[in-house]
């Protein structure tokens, strides 16, 4: 994969290129990895898009993060357009699905004038630190106890309490790849980001903006979807969370149905 050396962290990125139509960069969320997006964007690509997909710094195949400072929102945002740069790319779309909520939206505030439009995927983050760190950071203490593998066991019984029967095999995948004092680190911060204008700035973006949204995901409230929605003067996108886990690419297909009518 190719890779962009931004602050200090070595940033690996996949480019899929569909044709000559827009193009997308787009971030992952916490524990998450580029791959599972790319397949969850392929309906894009198959659209005619160029997609973008990265491992933040700290995940994956990146570099790992050894301080607290390293997860700082604004420079993963900057991490973006770095990977924008590498690629070749220079006015283009981006977003992210919940920690890549925030890392792209933070990458728009910053750099407005590249943004052709934002997608805000399972929003999570805004300017309190979020009312559920408290379990991740005791999905932390599991992570420097019992490593990756602790990790995994206990988000597993965490999917059984949410009434999914099978383990998500795709994610458990993601996080073999994890560096685990690095994950360990973003499960301590990244849920204590307080980023003052989420939602309140995103009315106030000179460009288009979707929201997507699902319900009966505490760590992602549908609520909090619909204030972001709101805000920026849109209709949110729902979809449910069954099928976009069940189906990888459910989510892609949305996405370009919405997108179709909003660049229409």
């Amino acid at each position: 994969m190719p890779t962009v050396t931004h602050d200090g962290y070595d940033i690996e990125y996949v480019m899929d290129s569909g044709g000559d139509g827009p193009r997308l960069v787009f971030a992952h969320g916490l524990m998450g990895t580029g791959s599972s997006q790319r397949v969850m964007l392929r309906p894009l690509v198959k659209a005619g898009w160029t997609v973008v997909t990265f491992d933040q710094r700290g995940h994956g195949t990146s570099s790992p993060v050894t301080t607290a400072e390293g997860y700082d929102p604004d420079a993963m945002g900057a991490d973006l357009w770095a990977v924008a740069d590498d690629a070749g790319l220079g006015r283009c779309w981006i977003g992210g699905g919940s920690m890549g909520a925030a890392t792209s939206f933070c990458a728009a505030r910053n750099v407005p004038d590249r943004v052709e439009g934002l997608i805000q995927a399972v929003p999570a983050l805004r300017g309190t630190p979020h009312e559920l760190a408290f379990v991740f950071e005791g999905l932390a203490d599991r992570v420097r106890d019992a490593g990756i593998d602790g990790l995994i066991e206990t988000l597993d019984e965490f999917m059984v309490q949410m009434g999914r029967t099978e383990p998500d095999e795709v994610f458990r995948a993601e996080l073999r790849t994890h560096d685990a004092s690095s994950i360990e680190l973003a499960l301590r911060n990244v849920p204590n980001w307080c980023i003052a204008d989420i939602p309140s700035a995103l009315g106030t973006f000179p460009f288009p903006v979707i929201v997507q949204g699902w319900d009966n995901d505490p760590i992602h409230p549908l609520q909090f979807a619909k204030e972001c929605a709101a805000a920026a003067g849109v209709e949110l996108l729902e979809l449910d969370q069954n099928d976009v886990i069940d189906d990888r690419g459910a989510a892609g297909r949305a996405y370009v149905e919405r997108l179709s009518k909003v660049l229409a």
